[in-house]
Formats: structure tokens, sequence, C-alpha cells
């Protein structure tokens, strides 16, 4: 049959701008000799509105008595799910890494302190403070080093990212696409990294300051006092 082009378009997908042609669906079945259709994809506005959709959907085929089957995007993107797996197995090993550099970073630090209050610590527990009173405060100290850590590193992270998405950071072409892209850090989108960036140096700074609190705690007011 003859038609006419009205113009190309282009996804920046290349095996599927290589295989796909839009055309009316009268057109296409006359090409495929068939008046009927294998294939209805809705798209929606909101992806979190999926679940509900579909529910819906599938209420109207069971109350019609349809012969269809509706199944989500989410059932059909195996690539997808593969993909951002991989990425999270990437980040999930960042993180843990990153999570241990701080605490013996942090834990560090507490221990120098130990080392060089020696003599301040005995003078406490030779007035009368007890050793669990002497482990708070040194975990007290690693709390608040973790507070002022979140504080900082999120403020430093926002205004960061606030500098980036002023005009985005160019990004080449993904595997299998063939147009670039602008990337932006879209930090507000999601509170749960928000809490988890709040939280990380919290915790960190908590567990590092276990092992510093348990030796200030033990130490025996005798030696503490002869250390040099």
């Amino acid at each position: 049959m003859s038609s006419q082009v009205r113009g190309v378009f282009q996804s920046g997908i290349k095996e599927y701008d290589d295989t796909a042609i839009k055309l009316p669906l009268k057109t296409a079945q006359r090409l495929l000799q068939t008046s009927d259709v294998s294939k209805i994809i809705i798209m929606l506005q909101d992806t979190e509105r999926t679940p509900a959709v579909l529910a819906q959907i599938n209420r109207l085929i069971e109350q019609h008595q349809l012969p269809l089957e509706a199944r989500s995007w989410d059932d059909l993107a195996v690539f997808y799910h593969q993909v951002v797996n991989l990425f999270e197995g990437i980040f999930l090993f960042i993180k843990s890494i990153v999570s241990v550099i701080v605490v013996f970073m942090i834990g560090n630090t507490l221990m120098m302190n130990v080392v060089e209050r020696t003599r301040e610590i005995a003078t406490l527990r030779a007035l009368g403070l007890s050793q669990s009173y002497i482990g708070r405060l040194f975990v007290l100290e690693g709390i608040i080093i973790g507070i002022i850590g979140s504080v900082l590193s999120v403020s430093f992270g926002i205004l960061i990212a606030s500098i980036i998405n002023i005009n985005g950071i160019p990004m080449p072409p993904s595997p299998g696409y063939t147009q670039g892209y602008l990337a932006f850090v879209m930090w507000d989108q999601d509170i749960n990294l928000f809490w988890f960036s709040c939280a990380l140096p919290l915790v960190t700074a908590l567990i590092a300051s276990i092992i510093p609190a348990r030796r200030a705690s033990k130490l025996v007011i005798a030696e503490a006092f002869r250390f040099v």
C-alpha cells in the first residue's frame, strides 16, 4: 500500500528507533490483515498511581468479562529492575566503605581524647564519678560530633546540589541511547534519602564512641594519675 510520511521522530533509544513506526490503527490492521488489537498501553501522568489504575482496570475486565489481561510496567520491566539492583548494590558498597572510614576516624579521634585526658579522667573518677558516668560522657561526645557532622554534611550537600541544579551536568548517552541528557541532583524528591543522610553520621559516630568510652571508663585511677 502507498502511504505518506508525515515526519520522523527520535526517542533516543537506538533499538526502539530502528524498529518503531507510528501509523493509524486502521492502517496497521490493514497491513497485518487483522481486525484485532494485541496490546493496549495506558500511560499515566503519575507513576505512583499505577497500582490503583491497574486495580481499576482489573475490576472493569472482571465486570465485563473481557478476554484481556492487565499487567503493570513493573512486572514487565525485567531489565530495569536488574539495572536498579546493580546500582543499589554499588551504592550500598560505597556507603559501607564510607561508614567504616567514618567509624575509624571518629574512633581514632575519641581514642586520642582518652589518651590526652587520662589524668583528667582519673581526677573525675577520684572525685567519685562512676565508670558508667565516664563512659556516657564519651558516648555523648561522640553523639555531639555525629550531630555536628550530620548538620554540616547535609547543609553542604544541599548547597552543592543547588549549585549543580542551576544548569545541570551534561551527560553522555547511556548504553543503548543516542542522545545525551542533563543530570540534576533531585535531593528533595526522596525524603528517605534526606533522613538517611542525617542518620548515617550520627549512627557511625555513636558506634565509633563505644570502644573509647569503654576504655575511658575502665581506667585504673592510680595508674591514670601516673600517666605522662
